[in-house]
């Protein structure tokens, strides 16, 4: 089974958001999935299939016991999505008390679905109205069922529509005739979930209800300025939610009752967001301490359903470190706007190497890209497509999701590269550690070590952070038609003298598809970058006392590498009850010759310098030692070069 991700069609990025002909039938009726209420953008939704000519039969699981939305409900309708309008036939859904074994067998209601009510995903939904409606008394399996007429391309070849990546429970279950012929959950697998909704009626819900479920932490500077913590909050009303009230609790003290206007209302049911709660500095640098919010008011009206508090924390560090910026980009060698990336991270490299640690991640469409992470011995990097909407996009130490050349700028396609300003912002962000890790290669190059050195600036008793690793290459290049940029800049040479910078002058003149390109920073092996790896970080954490963890592994059999001298290593510090990126570090893979040249060159040092790249602005020969360390004239780029 493959899947296709969410750059499903290049042109869907122009389209509006999937139109149907109503999100809501009637007063009080909504659409209901695991995937909340309401419509979806076509550009959110992936593909998957098994790549056979056979039906598909598509469910999910509505459980009273599990869903309080659904439970006393009344199903009136069912909605999906389709690929295409054309080349299926026998599309039907259904209801049952249990997964049928085909649409006809479904013990509760089966309708067919004329094909003049189908549309495609670009257009929305295809909606089908039950002449008798169900009542959710007992759980029940809600699906539907088609049977491509050929495999000629992708729209039938993958003909299921799905939504997200981490499979939830009773999200998506599904059988085939052939590839599989049993029925799967895929919970917890990285397909999302199915496309697949009901209209129901409720008299049980609530009018303005919202919950909160999780909290996570904030670091503050001793006496500076506020900060936020991070709250899930959750609609459980049909008002949906636009306002809240709350306090928070820290150290015994309650503040006072605050009002906080969501920035964008939660109107679909059962769907969350974060919330950031504006949090006081602590005043003790070093202390860790908990932070307890409660939800009083929502809509400016009393909350409708008890929501228990939730609990965070507020980190107090007493000065900010040096921090770097973890940057992973999403790209494609089929992407023709992903030219703009490898300009933007190109552009970082020359500029801003100091500050940051790049990560171009390749993913294939449907043409592949030879630099992507072979799936079956490196899933992680896939698993964080859901993080974006769309290539190119960039993840900032994975706090913010935003474009990677213009950032959060509200930017024309003729300004100049903005992405800086968020690099600023995340730079000078508190964080409460520091980390710098030495990746050294054993005597034939097969294998490395990498030590890797993590300092906080907190005390805490427990320790939610683990260390993750990235392998990166630069200068990788190839022929042949699969190394092909596509480029769709050059539609605008006529605009060439618009631009305000000329970073993209050599994609606006240059040609569609580009050949010849030389790319940098492509991930090329990680090592559980999506929460670190177990045991690297140990409690409890001591403010100021340094912990050191060492990876120890083979170099990973990858068709991508090309040149071992090109690569270099990622290491960064997840805080795990956040999932966000704490600091980072990056350095080239080195010969234990090299690091004891740098050990020397330490050793002799003159007083007041701080290391060897303090020593830095000219180009520096160890004797004996093959070791060239380049700084470049504006002092922000290094280079170390192992002969």
């Amino acid at each position: 089974m493959k899947r296709i991700f969410t750059h499903f069609a290049l042109a869907c990025a122009l389209l509006a958001t999937a139109t149907t002909a109503h999100a809501q039938d009637a007063a009080d009726r909504l659409w209901w999935g695991h995937f909340g209420t309401g419509d979806i953008s076509p550009y959110e939704v992936g593909a998957l299939g098994t790549e056979r000519q056979e039906t598909y039969n598509m469910a999910i699981r509505l459980n009273p016991a599990d869903n309080a939305s659904i439970a006393g409900a009344t199903i009136h309708g069912i909605r999906f999505m389709m690929t295409t309008t054309t080349g299926f036939k026998d599309v039907s859904v259904w209801i049952s008390k249990q997964l049928p074994a085909s649409a006809d067998a479904a013990d509760i209601v089966k309708t067919d679905v004329p094909e003049a009510n189908l549309v495609s995903y670009a257009e929305g939904f295809v909606e089908v109205q039950l002449e008798e409606p169900v009542e959710v008394g007992e759980a029940l399996y809600v699906g539907y069922s088609l049977t491509p007429t050929n495999i000629a391309d992708d729209y039938h070849k993958y003909p299921m529509i799905t939504y997200g990546e981490a499979g939830t429970k009773d999200a998506f279950y599904f059988k085939t005739d052939v590839g599989q012929p049993q029925w799967q959950s895929l919970e917890g697998y990285n397909y999302g979930n199915i496309v697949l909704q009901v209209l129901i009626t409720n008299p049980g819900l609530a009018r303005n209800a919202a919950e909160l479920q999780s909290a996570t932490e904030t670091v503050t500077l001793a006496g500076g300025e506020d900060n936020s913590l991070p709250v899930t909050l959750t609609n459980r009303g049909l008002n949906g939610v636009s306002s809240i009230s709350y306090t928070y609790t820290i150290d015994g003290q309650e503040s006072e009752e605050n009002t906080y206007t969501l920035p964008a209302a939660l109107t679909s049911l059962d769907t969350s967001a974060e919330v950031l709660i504006p949090i006081p500095a602590g005043t003790t640098a070093g202390k860790t301490e908990k932070v307890t919010v409660s939800l009083k008011q929502v809509n400016g009206t009393a909350n409708e359903v008890a929501s228990p508090t939730v609990e965070g924390y507020r980190l107090t560090i007493g000065e900010q470190p040096k921090r770097r910026v973890l940057v992973e980009e999403f790209t494609g060698t089929w992407c023709g706007w992903c030219t703009r990336g490898l300009a933007a991270l190109d552009w970082l490299h020359e500029n801003r190497a100091e500050e940051t640690a790049l990560i171009a991640i390749h993913q294939g469409s449907y043409t592949p890209d030879p630099m992507q992470i072979p799936l079956a011995d490196y899933a992680y990097y896939p698993s964080l497509a859901s993080y974006v909407s769309g290539f190119p996009s960039a993840l900032l130490n994975r706090n913010l999701s935003t474009d990677p050349f213009y950032g959060t700028t509200d930017a024309s396609l003729f300004d100049d590269i903005t992405i800086q300003n968020d690099i600023d912002r995340e730079v000078n962000s508190p964080t409460e550690a520091t980390i710098k890790v030495t990746p050294i290669w054993n005597a034939d190059s097969t294998a490395f070590t990498a030590k890797t050195d993590v300092t906080f600036l907190v005390n805490r008793n427990d320790a939610p952070y683990g260390i993750a690793y990235a392998l990166i290459e630069d200068g990788l290049s190839g022929k042949g038609s699969a190394w092909s940029q596509a480029n769709y800049y050059v539609n605008y040479a006529s605009y060439a003298s618009s631009f305000k910078g000329d970073l993209l002058i050599p994609y606006v003149t240059g040609s569609n598809p580009m050949t010849g390109l030389t790319y940098n920073h492509v991930a090329i092996a990680a090592w559980n970058i999506t929460a670190g790896l177990d045991g690297s970080i140990n409690a409890p954490i001591t403010k100021d006392e340094e912990q050191s963890y060492t990876l120890e592994t083979a170099l990973p059999r990858s068709s991508v590498i090309q040149e071992k001298k090109n690569l270099s290593l990622v290491a960064f510090l997840i805080n795990r009850n956040n999932g966000k990126v704490v600091n980072c570090d990056v350095m080239p893979l080195m010969s234990q010759e090299t690091v004891d040249g740098i050990a020397t060159v330490n050793a002799l040092q003159p007083a007041g310098v701080e290391s060897i790249y303090d020593l830095l602005g000219r180009k520096q020969q160890t004797a004996g030692r093959g070791l060239n360390i380049v700084r470049s004239a504006d002092g922000k780029t290094r280079k170390v070069l192992v002969k």
